[in-house]
């Protein structure tokens, strides 16, 4: 009964929303265009656990990404890494954090599906950090959203962004190779 408790308390750290706790595997409408918050709350998501320098991490991601064919219309991958500052003493974070987070995310994605389309691959929550993960068409774009979203942060969290080139997600492989 422990080990339940514990893993449903390590999902609701991690979900955007209850729909996210569960892995499910229900028909999706998610078009060749990618994301919105309606396909992505839809979607299955699987959780990974794993060890970054010997510290437990979690990563909650969208398997219908996993051998999605449409990748080269999508390929810059935009990594948002967001300060934990309410943690446990393993630097995840507190209940109050993680749902603070979890606004976070939706006005994000509720940002980006208004101005390009985007593929939400998933989330990571690691010692001190959240960190999303999106692909995206434009880059220019991707920037000036990011940009914009971090100069009208009122989240009081450190906010910092990195787009790169990665055609065939090469950053986001190793996810779908464990789920």
């Amino acid at each position: 009964m422990r080990m339940i408790l514990n893993l449903l308390f390590l999902c609701s750290l991690l979900s955007c929303n209850h729909k996210e706790m569960h892995a499910s595997k229900k028909n999706t409408s998610i078009k060749n265009v990618g994301s919105n918050l309606q396909n992505i709350n839809d979607a299955e998501h699987v959780l990974l656990k794993f060890e970054v320098e010997n510290k437990v991490c979690f990563a909650l991601i969208n398997q219908h990404f996993k051998d999605y064919k449409h990748k080269k219309d999508f390929p810059f991958s935009l990594w948002i890494t967001v300060e934990t500052k309410n943690k446990n003493p393993n630097g995840h974070p507190t209940n109050g954090e993680a749902l603070l987070f979890n606004k976070l995310e939706d006005l994000l994605i509720g940002n980006l599906g208004a101005s390009t389309p985007f593929c939400f691959i998933g989330r990571t929550t690691r010692d001190g950090y959240r960190e999303i993960m999106i692909y995206g068409a434009d880059r220019h774009k991707l920037s000036e959203i990011m940009n914009r979203f971090i100069r009208e942060n009122t989240f009081g969290r450190n906010i910092t962004f990195q787009i790169d080139l990665d055609d065939n997600w090469e950053s986001v492989s190793g996810f779908y190779t464990l789920s």
